[in-house]
This record gives C-alpha cells, sequence and structure tokens, in this order.
C-alpha cells in the first residue's frame, strides 16, 4: 500500500472534549497554505511551512501577509509528498543569521538541502539570493522524501531521507550502505566548503557505507525530533501497509543503529531476502496497525514535552496519526518499558506535523484546515506546597506538605512514602508524583541547609608565651551562639563551653559553637600556640667589686635591697653600695627567670676604690681611649676587654704605660666592653667601655 501522504480536505478540527481527552487543542491561527511543519529561530516567533515553498512566521497569532522566504519557482511540489518539507534554523542564528531548508527540487524532484541567510537589515525577511546547497539527492519515485531536519545537541545537523518512494522499496534503497535514502544522515555545517564529515560519524572510515550516513534501515522518518532535555531521538517512520512504527535512539548513541525496513515492518517480516539475522537490526519501542480505521494509516512523529515541569505530560513523547486525528502521549521508563495513551482524536483532519517553540511549548499542523493549535493539558489538578529547609547540615528536621484541590488524590514520593507530608528530612532532591482520576501532575523540591556559620577567634597578637604565662582566647561575638566548643590538636577540650579559654600548654587550637537550634558552626581558623621555657634562675658571683653572673640572655636586671638598680645587655654590675643584690634575666623570647637567690655584698673601702679607679675618656669613644689612674702602678700592665656577654676579645701585656694612656681599640666592632686591667696580681675595678 503506497499511501497518499497529504490528504486536503477541508474538515473542520473537532474540538468537542470528552472527559477522557488529556489535552486541549487552542487555535493559534488560520489561514496557511498546506502547512506541514512549525518550529522557532531562538525566540518568541513561530515559522511554519507551506507545502509550495514558503515559509510564513506567526507572531503573538498573528500570520505575517509577507513571506519569510518564498522559493516556490525552486520547489516542485505537484507530487503529494514532495514540496517544501523541512526546516532547520542554525544553533547561532542570533548571530550569524543562517538557516537550513529541505525540499524537492523543480525538474526530477531531487532533495535539496540548502542554507539561506536573514537579510541583514530584515529580521522578517530571508534573503532568497542567498542559497547554498549543500545536499542534492536524485529521487527514484516522487514519494517518502523525508524531509525532517534537526540540530542536535552536538551542533551537528541531522537529516531524515525516505528510502525514494513507490512501495516495499524496490531498489532495496533502505539497506544498501551506498545510497544516502533511507537514512538518517549526519553533516557539520559549520565549513567553508559545503558540508563537514563529523569525526565521530560512524562510517566516517569505512569504505562499504557512505559516511553522511548516521542510521539506516527507515522507510520514511516524516517527522523525528531530539527530546530538548536529553537528547534522545524519537523517530516517527511511517509503514508500508501494516504497521507503523516509534524508533528510539538514546541521547549517548554512537551512531550505526539498523531499524530493519526493508526487512522488517515495525516488529513483523516484511521481505527478509537477503537480510542479515533478525538481532543484528534495531526494532521499535512501538508499534501499531495501519489497516485499524480506529487507529489510522501514517504516524506522524512528534515531541518529548518539557514546557512545565509540573505538567502530567512533563517527559511525555506527544505524537498522532495523521489519518485518524488520534493524539497519543507515550513515556519510556529507565528500564525502556513504554506505556501509550491516547490524549484526545481530533477527526479525520490531517496532523501533517508537530511542532515546538522556544519555550518548549507544542503545536499541531493541521493540513486541511491551514491552521495551527497549541497543546495544553485539561487537568485542573493543582497542588499547593510548604517546605521547610532543615535547620542545619546535622539535622534532618526538613518538612515538604501538599495540598491537593481533588477531593482524592495519591502520592508517590521518591523515596517510597505515599502520604502528603513527609517529614524528618535532610538536604537533598525529592520528587512526589500527584494523582487524580486521569490527572497527575509532577513535583520536584531541592531542600537545602542554611548556610553554615563559620567560627572565629578574636585576633591575638601573640601565640608565643612563656612557661609562667597563660594566653587568653576568645571567640568573637555571635548572637546565635549558646555553646561553644574548644579543640586542641583537633580533639575536643571537655569541661569548657564558655567563650573563652586561658591557654597555658602548647598545641593548635580552634572553635566551635553550637546555635539555639542545636545546629553546628564551622570550625575557626587555627591558632598555633607556642610555650617557651622560662630560664634557669640565674647565680651572683663575685669579682673585685664587680657583681658577675653567666652571659648569653637579652636582658638583665639588677635589684638592690628589692629596687631596680639597673637594667640592660650587660651580665654584670659595678658595686658601688652595700646591700642585698639580687638578679633576674630575661632570653631573646622575653622569657624571664625567677629571681636569684639574695647576694649580700660590700664595695672594697673609700680608700681602696679611689685607688683601684681607673678613668676612661672619651667614653662612649669612636678609637682611641684615654686611661688615668695608673700612675701609681708599676709595669707590666695586664689587659683584659671583654663583650656585655663575656666573651673574651683582647688579652695582652703592656709595658709602656704611656702606650697604655693611648689606647687604640679602632679595631673592635661597635658594642659594650668590660675592661679589666692588673698588676701584680692586684686586678683594678672595671670598667665598662662604650665602643661607638
Amino acid at each position: 500500500m503506497n499511501r497518499v501522504f497529504f490528504w486536503v480536505t477541508l474538515l473542520s478540527l473537532n474540538l468537542s472534549l470528552q472527559a477522557q481527552e488529556a489535552i486541549r487543542l487552542n487555535l493559534v491561527t488560520r489561514g496557511l497554505s498546506i502547512p506541514v511543519y512549525l518550529t522557532h529561530a531562538g525566540d518568541d516567533r513561530l515559522f511554519v511551512i507551506e507545502k509550495q515553498g514558503r515559509i510564513r512566521i506567526i507572531r503573538n497569532g498573528i500570520l505575517s501577509a509577507t513571506p519569510y522566504l518564498n522559493i516556490v519557482s525552486k520547489v516542485n511540489s505537484r507530487g503529494n509528498e514532495q514540496g517544501l518539507l523541512g526546516l532547520a534554523f542554525h544553533p547561532d542564528y542570533k548571530k550569524n543569521g543562517l538557516f537550513y531548508v529541505n525540499y524537492s527540487a523543480q525538474g526530477a524532484g531531487n532533495t535539496i538541502v540548502a542554507e539561506y541567510k536573514v537579510r541583514p537589515n530584515d529580521s522578517e525577511r530571508a534573503d532568497s539570493l542567498s542559497e547554498r546547497i549543500l545536499l542534492n539527492i536524485p529521487q527514484p519515485f516522487t514519494n517518502h522524501n523525508g524531509g525532517c531536519m534537526h540540530f542536535g545537541m552536538d551542533g551537528y545537523l541531522y537529516i531524515g531521507m525516505g528510502d525514494g518512494g513507490s512501495g516495499g522499496d524496490p531498489q532495496n534503497l533502505s539497506q544498501n550502505p551506498r545510497s544516502l535514502l533511507g537514512k538518517m544522515l549526519r553533516i557539520d555545517v559549520d565549513t567553508s566548503s559545503s558540508y563537514r564529515i563529523p569525526d565521530s560519524n560512524p562510517y566516517k572510515s569505512s569504505a562499504t557505507y557512505l559516511p553522511e550516513i548516521w542510521a539506516s534501515g527507515l522507510r520514511n522518518p516524516w517527522r523525528f525530533s531530539f527530546d530538548r532535555l536529553t537528547g534522545d531521538m524519537w523517530i516517527g517512520d511511517v509503514g508500508q501497509g501494516e504497521w507503523e512504527e516509534i524508533d528510539f535512539q538514546s541521547g549517548d548513541s554512537k551512531g550505526g543503529e539498523n531499524y530493519g525496513w526493508r526487512c522488517y515492518e515495525g516488529n513483523a517480516a516484511y521481505n527478509t531476502a537477503g537480510c542479515s539475522p533478525r538481532n543484528t537490526y534495531d526494532f521499535p519501542i512501538y508499534d501499531y496497525r495501519s489497516d485499524d480505521a480506529q487507529l489510522g494509516c501514517s504516524v506522524t512523529g512528534g515531541y518529548v514535552y518539557r514546557e512545565k515541569p509540573e505538567s502530567y505530560l512533563y517527559g511525555t513523547y506527544i505524537y498522532g496519526d495523521y489519518c485518524s486525528g488520534y493524539i497519543w502521549g507515550m513515556t519510556r521508563d529507565s528500564s525502556g518499558m513504554v506505556t501509550n495513551r491516547t490524549l484526545i482524536r481530533t477527526g479525520r483532519n490531517q496532523v501533517s506535523s508537530f511542532g515546538e517553540d522556544f519555550s518548549g511549548a507544542l503545536y499541531v499542523v493541521a493540513i486541511a484546515e491551514g491552521a495551527v493549535y497549541r497543546i495544553s493539558d485539561t487537568c485542573q489538578l493543582r497542588v499547593q506546597q510548604a517546605v521547610w529547609n532543615p535547620s542545619c547540615s546535622s539535622k534532618e528536621d526538613g518538612v515538604i506538605e501538599l495540598i491537593s484541590n481533588a477531593t482524592e488524590s495519591s502520592y508517590s514520593w521518591s523515596t517510597g512514602d505515599t502520604s502528603s507530608r513527609l517529614e524528618g528530612l535532610g538536604a537533598g532532591a525529592y520528587t512526589v508524583t500527584v494523582t487524580s482520576g486521569s490527572c497527575r501532575v509532577v513535583q520536584n523540591f531541592n531542600l537545602v541547609n542554611p548556610p553554615v556559620k563559620t567560627a572565629c577567634i578574636v585576633p591575638v597578637l601573640r601565640s608565643e608565651i612563656c612557661e609562667s604565662d597563660s594566653l587568653l582566647l576568645q571567640a568573637c561575638p555571635d548572637s546565635a551562639a549558646s555553646l561553644y566548643f574548644w579543640y586542641r590538636d583537633s580533639i575536643l577540650i571537655s569541661g569548657i563551653t564558655e567563650s573563652k579559654i586561658y591557654l597555658r600548654e602548647p598545641g593548635r587550637y580552634s572553635l566551635r559553637f553550637e546555635d539555639s537550634l542545636g545546629c553546628l558552626s564551622e570550625s575557626s581558623a587555627e591558632v598555633d600556640l607556642i610555650v617557651n621555657p622560662i630560664p634557669d634562675k640565674p647565680s651572683i658571683i663575685r669579682s673585685g667589686d664587680s657583681l658577675l653572673t653567666i652571659a648569653g640572655f637579652q636582658l638583665y636586671r639588677w635589684y638592690r635591697d628589692g629596687q631596680l638598680v639597673s637594667e640592660g645587655p650587660e651580665n654584670f654590675y659595678l658595686l658601688d653600695v652595700k646591700g642585698s643584690y639580687e638578679l633576674v634575666v630575661s632570653d631573646s623570647n622575653g622569657c624571664e627567670s625567677l629571681r636569684s637567690d639574695p647576694f649580700l655584698a660590700v664595695p672594697s673601702s673609700t680608700e681602696q676604690t679611689r685607688k683601684n679607679q681607673l678613668e676612661i675618656y672619651p667614653n662612649p669613644g669612636s678609637g682611641i681611649f684615654s686611661i688615668e689612674g695608673l700612675d701609681h702602678m708599676q709595669p707590666p700592665f695586664q689587659l683584659k676587654l671583654s663583650t656585655a656577654a663575656g666573651e673574651l676579645v683582647l688579652s695582652k701585656t703592656i709595658d709602656d704605660i704611656l702606650a697604655l694612656r693611648r689606647l687604640d681599640l679602632g679595631f673592635l666592632p661597635r658594642g659594650t666592653y668590660l675592661l679589666t686591667i692588673s698588676v701584680r696580681q692586684q686586678e683594678m675595678n672595671p670598667v665598662l667601655l662604650v665602643k661607638e
């Protein structure tokens, strides 16, 4: 049976909705001449193909009088299945203005796939002289031209080609790998040449198959489409005489499928002469008998509905039959199980195509009426929702509550629950299907945790202390905090829940807090506490009228009778007054020792002091120092010079008192030195000398 596809009979569309009808067809416009396809260009306009060779624009329900494109002079539309059949806008149409058409050419009726461009300064008109022909495919007969084209998610142009016509594919073109007929083609149009073969085409390097072929074994894929969410391809392949079929190709397909024609029609064998084993073919996910007057005779492929996620139609493949006016809805679950149901029967009005606009809304193109209808659901089921997110990540106290306007509703949650209210929920995605009679509403919820607060510690000026000290750490103010938790080296310090803590032990300290809802904050940045040991208690020794201690500390504090009398870097003190002397030393970390034991000291007699007292000037000095107080002494003199830290830097014997009186110390670095001069085992009182 070789059916005439475009029956143009002026029958009105039956819009009387029965109770079981699940969709409504709302008139958008009339006045079209043999419309066969509808699509969009990424904006709010609808573009409708008229079979004779025109593309018309519908905006806000108003049909433009001037065609967007008029190539009637190029199109052969004499045959029932010839004409301007397909239209696809480039994914980057807004920038490059390119679109592609599929038409039967004048003369022999070859299939032409051509590129056109919109006029530079007129978005409502295409440049009819801008044609660039990509494909010119001979057609042996006038029917089974396919014609549908779509850009896939991969950016490549897919072209549905019929088997060349007549009946039963007499030339076996669908199974012929050297023919483009009866195939799904895939090409890259983004090239300076006519087109390029994508590297991922399954037969690009084949010596047997033409490289444009993506899939084979199709009879007449009059209308196919991609699911705009998943990229899955759905193909309505018109049958020969007994079976109409829907083929499915997953969005992750690598191509190379063979859908079986002419060996098989639907799932039934047709002409298996010379065919491969049955298991080498890809059979339809659904077929129906085309000799049943109640169902129809020619499938019109449609689209997966993706306009409103809350609609019961969401995810449903909507398609129909050209002859009977039936429109069905098909769903396919993750296991591949298909469910098909009738959505509406419009009457014998030749549903030539379905279409999709920019928002995902679906349309019916009625060829006999020259009209376009928009599909909407008839479900009156409405579900109100109240959602409470979890109070924090550590709590599962989220709630979702639904209220349906239907007397009886059933609830099926992704969690397995069946009630209208879910409690004890943590953050995550939840889906519910609410059903009332034939109405179904799917709602998705995404519960999220509130932003987690992060604890902080008031900045400390120094994180080093001495053994005898303690460091105060204090939490930054936060009105929501009720309990505080302090950690040392990531281990909880038990028993402390206040906002401050005094530390004596070294370690890495951090803080978390809990608010009034019991939610725990993120941890603060760590404070690394270093505890330095205190110096040992110093001892005092006496050398002449000098009190000495061990060298090498940063600071020395001398006390007499409890009062501070000297503070500096020198490790000695010149005794001048009788008293009880004590000493405290500090190291480079600022850690201070305990006070030394008291040291009772009495200076030498005043006379002795005068005799043993040296005078040095200038002091401070930079080079030559004069020394007085040696006249009563007889050489030789033993001279020693030490740093404030006690390191001996000069020791020499001087026989000439004049040389001693003009002592050249220019070679010494800057600093404070202790000068000691001895004569015959008698030591003069040490003198501090400052070299600038």
